[in-house]
């Protein structure tokens, strides 16, 4: 029975308690008498918070070799046709990157001094780009791709002297991720676009 009547005194306390509390909450919120100590004041927040920042953007990266001359129409398609083979399978930016890698060798000294030249130039070990000799015949047989790969030569050479982004940051070599070649260890990479990883000297 004490149990019993201690149980109910304190219910009956809590629930004064809880009374109060509220009525005296209700009263601060009418009469907006909220303690002093409880208001942040306007000028003690601090002006950064106000403050727009802007947002810091890298500049493009743009490359100072031109072009020397104007692609003559058989090296057009020898751009063409090391985007088509070296590229058909990656998106156009990857494609745009082998067409710039093709065009960085040209205007450097490294390398041979016609776009054909670069494309079909052989090393001891076979051939800059893999595709030129690897015994399988160079045939077209993806018309749609090849107008693509067409569409981007075209589109880097006439950009390339307007100083267009170029993807690579001025690559002059790439391979496959799915390989490690020796050489890459005394190139600086740049950049992987899609399944090709990019260096340049």
């Amino acid at each position: 029975m004490l149990n019993t009547l201690n149980k109910m005194v304190f219910f009956t306390i809590m629930f004064l308690a809880v009374c109060f509390m509220s009525f005296q909450i209700a009263n601060i919120t009418h009469n907006n008498n909220i303690p002093e100590r409880f208001v942040a004041k306007i000028e003690d927040i601090h002006p950064s918070i106000f403050e727009v920042k802007p947002v810091k953007k890298k500049p493009p990266i743009t490359h100072s070799a031109h072009l020397p001359r104007s692609l003559t129409e058989e090296e057009m398609k020898c751009l063409a046709d090391n985007i088509y083979f070296e590229a058909r399978n990656q998106p156009l930016i990857g494609q745009k990157a082998v067409a710039f890698v093709t065009l960085n060798r040209w205007v450097s000294e490294r390398f041979p001094n016609t776009v054909c030249g670069v494309v079909k130039q052989r090393v001891k070990r076979g051939c800059q780009f893999s595709w030129y000799c690897d015994g399988l015949p160079d045939t077209i047989r993806d018309l749609n791709a090849y107008n693509i790969a067409l569409d981007v030569a075209r589109r880097v050479v006439l950009g390339y002297n307007t100083k267009i982004v170029d993807p690579t940051h001025g690559a002059l070599y790439y391979h496959a991720n799915y390989v490690r070649p020796y050489w890459r260890r005394h190139f600086e990479r740049t950049v992987q676009i899609a399944s090709h990883i990019f260096y340049r000297i």
